[in-house]
Formats: structure tokens, C-alpha cells, sequence
């Protein structure tokens, strides 16, 4: 049951939004909105991520106030199919193919009329049958239907943008189209008004301008849901039905229906999944935020191009001026840099889930490829998890007994060393007897009546705090470290009566994984509760370059906090619950997927197998991703910076050059799909551990085939 007050998170498809601007637009107007705390907007994917308090806003009104803006939104819900996705992406894209269609089927006979025009020869013979002002005519009607019908959605939405007062590339698409019909409007039917040799015609240019960017559009859609890829592979092979027994009579029923079916372990790697791919690591905040304030430089920009032509420029200085503004505002969109990331952390995160490597947060793949230090929780990360009790040395007593009152008190225990005991115990036929007042003591041991004696287990700490003298066990107990096993003690009415000792091998792969992340440059670090010699021999045998030895389980956040005081970027790779603390302290925290919900739940990033060669291949694509996002940035901003000044005539005075409103609208559509299909790049990224894909990939092919 809701409560007013309580944070509720909701998720809008929304419609209109070309460019970064438009994210930080559409951000701005939610954030607007009384009871909304947060808004996160995704070019890429098109959806925003909403949290609002019960009670003072509702999803009906967060919705209208996008539409205000000028957009449209229709919220997703936990039921949200595929196939529902799919067909509305389909109908985007058919609206787009057939605006574009028509769009050529007018611009392509413009275009020729107006470059034969030109042709010698045949410009002659054409103003033989045609008066120049006849053929002017003629472009109108070929250009108007592309003006008007075929790029209605840049007048919707521009002209939304503009009365928000809030430009992007709509508005730019707008102005540029729009000055170039108008101008050779204005031309046909009051040509005395313009300076002489200026009442020029550029129907032509206004026609190739929207068929163009349509044509970009259209691509760039075409790639981006490419870049979803994934997502669909995941869903395509979630059931549809269940089949259920309900009073007694077994039904199938659609998925939805299942009473906690979204929480099927395939539903959370997709809703993880569409997590990442819907936050923002933090170098897109800055992107966004230099979208936000790029589009209103570049029409003042675009403006005093315009005013230093008019006035500075040859004859004739209006064609000039008009041209050289026209070009600014075409060329300077900045659709590239909005797409820079969030393509490349979509396409990453789909490869990392075919990996096995599933990321809570996009920005966690951004943070993961500047981790400088990998700390490892030894128990079920390191190792196996799975000890087992390899020698039981009792002092002065009976071991068959000393071991039975030892299993009795362990049995009410669940950590892993326990468990190791009480099997032993019960291999060897013994009946378990039952416990009173057991207590249990992290990091130090457990506590219990059995039969009427105090039965006390634990490390080593644990004796001496209990005031337990050690000296007499402490050659036996070393010799047990240095064979890789970690010693135990146990005492019965405050007397020492056992030494213990269990072994937890080391996981296949482990210093195969820990190898490999040397060579990725990383420094490698286990943290255990174990002593110190047990410890560093198994770090010898994994290849580990530190180690943090006899650490409570409470103290683990506070060594990860003491290692990033010391200026490293820190990587905690945990299973358990008393990992927890230590996985949100980390600047990013990898669980082993094997490991207990908490675990999992409190990571940046989830290894599905529960191997640590994952590590491996998630921190190669995470250095995989950040590359290919700094290369998106660097040609989104290269091209404004260079083709910038070039649209606005810097090389006219030195070379007479001047570049064309069409070739300018070629080019901005060329930088957004050269951005996207970049980050495409990213799902033929090969895994430094290849095993670990194979398995993964062939677990969703046998699934597929079994659907």
C-alpha cells in the first residue's frame, strides 16, 4: 500500500527528442514539477526515469507536463512486452521511411531543376521553354509538400522549443529550412525588394535540407535500435505462459499474471539491464549540461554570421549573409554529442549481460574502467566456499566427543565453517544432540550449552579474549597455515580441548583471473577474516600482490575506506552479507552472483557465473566502453569546432570557399550516425576470457532453441 510521502518511480517513453538539448529540456520541465525529485532522460533509448513523492504529483501529471513541452510520453509499466516496444519503435520508424520517401520523390526533381539550370547547354534551352521565374514556380510546388508535410515534425516540435524558450535542434532545422524557403519566397513574388543580383532562389536547398537530416533520422534510428539488441535477445526467450495449479486444476496463464512473476531470476537481468542502460555515468551530465547552453551560442552565433556578412561582406552581402547563417544553424546541432554515451553504455551493457556481467547502473561501467585496485573477499569469492574440516586434534581429552559437543554447538550456526564441521561429524555417524543458549559472535566464534557444558569455537581472538592461553598450540597451529588451512580452537568449560583446522580451496580460474587483471594493470588485493599465514599462502597460490588479514567482518568497509584515503580507486568484489557495507563503500562493488541477495543487491555490478574471470571481462569492456564514448566526443565536438567557423565563411577570404546549407545539413546527419554506429562497434568486443562467453552465449541459444 502507498502512502503520501512515500518515492514512487515511474518510467515514460517519450517521443520528439533529436538531440541533447532535449534531454536537458525535458529534464529542466520534470524537475519542474512540485513532488519530483529526480528525473533521468536517456537520448538513446528515448525514456525517462521519474521519482516522485506519493500524493503530491501523479504519473498523469508528470506525462502533461511533457507534452506541454512539446513531446509526447506514454508511461511503461512492469508488464511493458517486447512486442509492444517493438511495434512502437516500428511505427516511429515507418513514419520516418515514409515522410523521407516522399521527401525525395519532390527533392530529386527540385534538385535537378535547379543545378541544370546551371549546366551549360542546358540551362539555355530550359530558359528557352521557361522564363526564369516560371521555374521558380515549379520549385515552389516541388518544394512546399517537403517543407510542410514531409518535415511537419520539426515545425511541431521546433516551434514547441522556441515558445518554451528553450531552442534545440528542431528549432535549428526550423530556422535554417524555413529561411531558405521563405528567402526564394520572397524572391518569386517581390523580387524589387531584394538588392540587386540577391532574389535568388533556394527551394532547392530547403528540400535537400529536410530530406537530408530525414534521411540522417531515419538511419540514426535504424542504429540506435540496433543498439537494443540485447535486451530483445533476453526478452524473446522469457516465458509467455505458466502453467499454475489453482484450487486443485492445473491452467496456464499469461506470465503477467504469475503473483511475484517479474521477479523470475531472467525478469531481473532484464529490468537490470534497462536500468544501466537508462542512467547517466557522470561524463554524461557534463555533456548534457554543455547541450543545454550550446544550442543558444550557435544562434547568436548564427546571428552575428549573418550581421558581419550584410555589413563586412562582397557583393552580393545579403546572399552571403543569408548562406553563411544558414549553414551555422544546420551544422551546429548537437544530436552527436547526446548520443556520444548513452549508445555506447546501451551496446556496452547488452554485451556485458551476453557476457554474464550484469551492470546495476550505466555508470558503473564508466567507474569500473578508472578502478586502479581489485580488493577480494576470500571465502566463496577466492575460494570455493565449500570448506571442509581436515584435521581435528584434540588435547587430553576424547576427540570422538570433543567433536560431538563441537558439531552440537556449530549446528545452530550458518557460517560455512560450521557447516564444514557438522558434516564431518555426521560422516563419522554421530548424532548431533540438542543446544541451548547459542550465541554467535561475528568475526570471533560461537557460544552454546551442550549437555550441559559451555561449548566455545572460534579463532584465535576469540580464546584470547576469552582469556584461553594458545602457547602450548600455537607450532601446531602454524603449521596448519602454512599448509593453506585455517585454524580453529575450541574450548568446553573455559579449557582448551581442540584445535581444528578446515580448508577452502581455491576456485577454478582463480589465479588465471588474478593474472589477467595484472595484465589489464591492476593491483590485486585479498581481504579475509583468516590469519595471517593461512592467508598469504593462499595469496601466494592465487598471485595476489596484498593482503588484509584477520579483518572483522565489520571492520571490511573501513580497510576499502582506509585504501581510497590513500588515493586509490577501489573495485570490492564480495558474496556475502557482511560484504554488503563494504560493496557500497567501494567505488564500485562486483558481486558474485552466487552469492546471498544482500550481496547483490547492495553491487554496482553482478558476475553471473560467480567467477572471477567475470572480473576480468567486465573490466575490459568497461575500458572498452570509456574509450569508445571519448572517441564519440572527441568527433562530436572535432566536427562542431572545425565545421563551425567553416559554415560561418573563415575560409572564404583565404580560398573562396563557402559551405553549402545542403552540404551542411549532409554533414550534421552524417556526425550523428557515425556516432551511433561507432558505439556499434562495441558488441564484436571479444572477452580477454573467452570460456566465460561461450558459456553464457550457449545457456541463451539452448534456451532460445528450447522455446
Amino acid at each position: 500500500k502507498t502512502s503520501a510521502g512515500d518515492v514512487q518511480h515511474q518510467s515514460l517513453q517519450v517521443g520528439g527528442m533529436p538531440c541533447a538539448s532535449c534531454v536537458s529540456r525535458v529534464e529542466k520541465v520534470l524537475l519542474g514539477v512540485p513532488g519530483v525529485g529526480e528525473a533521468v532522460v536517456n537520448l538513446a533509448n528515448e525514456r525517462a526515469s521519474v521519482a516522485y513523492r506519493a500524493g503530491e504529483v501523479d504519473p498523469d501529471r508528470i506525462s502533461a507536463a511533457i507534452e506541454t513541452a512539446g513531446y509526447s510520453a506514454r508511461p511503461v509499466t512492469g508488464e511493458e512486452t517486447d512486442d509492444r516496444e517493438r511495434a512502437a519503435r516500428e511505427e516511429e520508424m515507418a513514419g520516418l521511411r515514409r515522410d523521407l520517401l516522399l521527401a525525395a520523390a519532390f527533392t530529386v526533381p527540385l534538385f535537378l531543376i535547379a543545378m541544370l539550370k546551371m549546366a551549360p547547354g542546358v540551362g539555355g534551352l530550359m530558359m528557352e521553354a521557361m522564363a526564369e521565374r516560371g521555374w521558380m514556380g515549379v520549385e515552389w510546388l516541388l518544394a512546399t509538400p517537403v517543407q510542410f508535410y514531409a518535415g511537419r515534425r520539426f515545425y511541431r516540435h521546433g516551434w514547441a522549443e522556441l515558445s518554451h524558450l528553450n531552442p534545440g535542434m528542431n528549432s535549428l532545422v526550423m530556422l535554417g529550412a524555413s529561411a531558405a524557403y521563405f528567402y526564394s519566397l520572397l524572391a518569386l513574388l517581390v523580387p524589387a525588394i531584394f538588392p540587386e543580383n540577391t532574389a535568388t532562389s533556394y527551394f532547392e536547398a530547403a528540400g535537400v535540407i529536410i530530406t537530408l537530416i530525414l534521411l540522417g533520422r531515419y538511419l540514426e534510428a535504424i542504429a540506435k535500435d540496433r543498439t537494443s539488441e540485447a535486451i530483445r535477445k533476453l526478452m524473446r526467450i522469457q516465458a509467455k505462459t505458466a502453467r499454475v495449479v489453482r484450487k486443485g486444476e492445473e491452467m496456464e496463464i499469461p506470465i503477467e499474471e504469475v503473483i511475484v512473476g517479474a521477479d523470475t531470476v531472467l525478469s531481473q537481468i532484464i529490468r537490470m539491464v534497462e536500468e544501466a542502460q537508462g542512467t547517466k555515468p557522470p561524463i554524461q551530465r557534463l555533456a548534457d549540461k554543455i547541450a543545454g547552453i550550446f544550442v543558444p551560442v550557435v544562434l547568436i552565433f548564427a546571428a552575428a554570421t549573418f550581421a558581419v556578412w550584410l555589413f563586412y561582406g562582397p557583393d552580393p552581402a545579403l546572399s552571403f549573409a543569408f548562406v553563411t547563417s544558414v549553414s551555422v544553424l544546420l551544422i551546429a546541432c548537437p544530436c552527436a554529442m547526446g548520443l556520444a554515451t548513452p549508445t555506447a553504455i546501451m551496446v556496452g551493457s547488452g554485451k556485458g549481460a551476453e557476457m554474464g556481467v550484469l551492470f546495476h547502473k550505466g555508470a558503473a561501467l564508466e567507474v569500473l574502467a578508472r578502478v586502479d585496485t581489485v580488493v577480494l573477499d576470500k571465502t566463496g569469492t577466492l575460494t570455493q566456499g565449500q570448506p571442509e574440516m581436515t584435521d581435528f586434534d584434540a588435547i587430553d581429552c576424547d576427540a570422538t566427543e570433543i567433536l560431538r559437543l563441537v558439531a552440537a554447538a556449530e549446528s545452530k550456526s550458518e557460517h560455512p565453517i560450521a557447516e564444514a564441521i557438522v558434516c564431518a561429524a555426521r560422516e563419522r555417524g554421530m548424532e548431533i544432540p540438542p543446544v541451548r543458549d547459542f550465541k554467535a559472535e561475528p568475526g570471533f566464534g560461537i557460544k552454546a550449552d551442550v549437555d550441559g557444558r559451555r561449548v566455545q569455537v572460534g579463532a584465535g581472538r576469540y580464546m584470547e579474549r576469552l582469556g584461553i592461553d594458545l602457547k602450548d598450540v600455537e607450532a601446531r597451529a602454524g603449521e596448519l597455515a602454512a599448509e593453506a588451512k585455517t585454524p580453529l580452537y575450541a574450548a568446553v568449560d573455559g579449557q582448551l580441548v581442540a584445535v581444528i583446522a578446515v580448508a577452502d580451496p581455491l576456485k577454478d580460474g582463480s589465479p588465471e583471473a588474478v593474472g589477467a587483471l595484472h595484465a589489464l594493470g591492476l593491483e590485486v588485493a585479498m581481504l579475509t577474516g583468516d590469519n595471517r599465514g593461512t592467508a598469504e599462502f593462499i595469496a601466494r597460490q592465487a598471485g595476489i600482490d596484498r593482503v588484509m588479514a584477520e579483518v572483522l567482518p565489520g571492520q571490511k568497509a573501513d580497510e576499502v575506506k582506509r585504501l581510497q584515503a590513500g588515493g586509490k580507486k577501489i573495485a570490492f568484489v564480495g558474496d556475502g552479507i557482511n560484504d554488503a557495507p563494504a560493496l557500497a563503500q567501494a567505488d564500485v562493488g562486483i558481486a558474485i552472483g552466487t552469492g546471498t541477495d544482500i550481496a547483490i543487491e547492495a553491487a554496482d555490478v553482478v558476475l553471473m557465473l560467480g567467477d572471477l574471470r567475470g572480473i576480468v571481462n567486465a573490466a575490459g569492456l568497461s575500458k572498452r566502453v570509456l574509450r569508445t564514448i571519448w572517441g564519440n566526443f572527441f568527433w562530436a565536438y572535432a566536427y562542431n569546432v572545425v565545421l563551425i567557423p567553416v559554415a560561418a565563411g573563415v575560409l572564404y577570404p583565404l580560398w573562396g570557399l563557402l559551405l553549402n546549407p545542403m552540404l551542411a545539413a549532409g554533414a550534421m546527419s552524417a556526425s550523428s550516425v557515425f556516432v551511433v554506429t561507432n558505439s556499434l562497434r562495441l558488441r564484436g568486443f571479444r572477452p580477454p576470457i573467452e570460456g566465460q562467453h561461450r558459456v553464457i552465449q550457449e545457456t541463451i541459444e539452448n534456451i532460445e532453441q528450447a522455446a
